[in-house]
């Protein structure tokens, strides 16, 4: 009897174990079946919206850096302006002040009026007010004077007055007003003139 209800026992205790173990495979069968998901697939719809979504911000993305680059230009544009006005500003003063310079200058200048000669010259204006550039009592010298002034690139003329001296004058006009210009001008440009006078010829 005693041999029988051990026996009873094991039958149930296998039992127990042999369906234990059935419940578990089952449950673990149904996780896996959960977490396998089969992936999802984008329609040619949502595609289609995604491609339309990535050319309008490449587009506006294009925008933004031409405009970004039209007003960099405007900018250097605007720079460049303000120096070109400046730059012109400073050339228009400095011919202002060679201006006045000149005008001082001539204003400045001695005038004598000689009774002269007219021995050489290479101008082919006939005016009495001569831009006097050096006196000389050899008329050699006066010659090597006035080649020099020749070679500058000026029409110079040699006159002799009353008292046997040779004037070179580096250029003569018909009036004082635009020889005295003229002195102001070659006095400014050379300094090795800046003692030239004007010589008026008299009549």
């Amino acid at each position: 009897m005693k041999t029988l209800k051990i026996a009873v026992v094991g039958m149930l205790a296998a039992a127990c174990v042999s369906c234990a173990s059935h419940k578990g495979s089952s449950s673990l069968g149904k996780t896996n079946n959960t977490t396998q998901q089969t992936p999802k697939v984008k329609s040619e719809e949502q595609l289609k919206a995604e491609r339309e979504a990535a050319e309008l911000a490449a587009e506006k993305k294009r925008r933004e850096a031409e405009a970004a680059a039209q007003r960099a230009k405007a900018d250097v544009e605007a720079k460049a302006a303000e120096v070109n006005a400046a730059a012109q500003k400073v050339l228009d003063d400095a011919k202002a002040k060679a201006e006045e310079e000149e005008s001082r200058l001539a204003a400045e200048a001695k005038a004598r009026e000689e009774k002269v000669t007219v021995v050489e010259t290479k101008s082919e204006v006939d005016g009495r007010f001569y831009v006097i550039i050096g006196s000389f009592k050899r008329l050699e010298n006066a010659r090597a004077a006035s080649e020099a002034v020749a070679n500058q690139g000026y029409n110079p003329s040699i006159m002799e007055n009353e008292d046997g001296l040779y004037r070179v004058a580096i250029l003569n006009a018909e009036t004082e007003s635009t020889a005295r210009k003229m002195l102001g001008q070659i006095k400014r440009k050379f300094l090795i003139y800046a003692d030239a006078w004007l010589l008026i010829q008299k009549r």
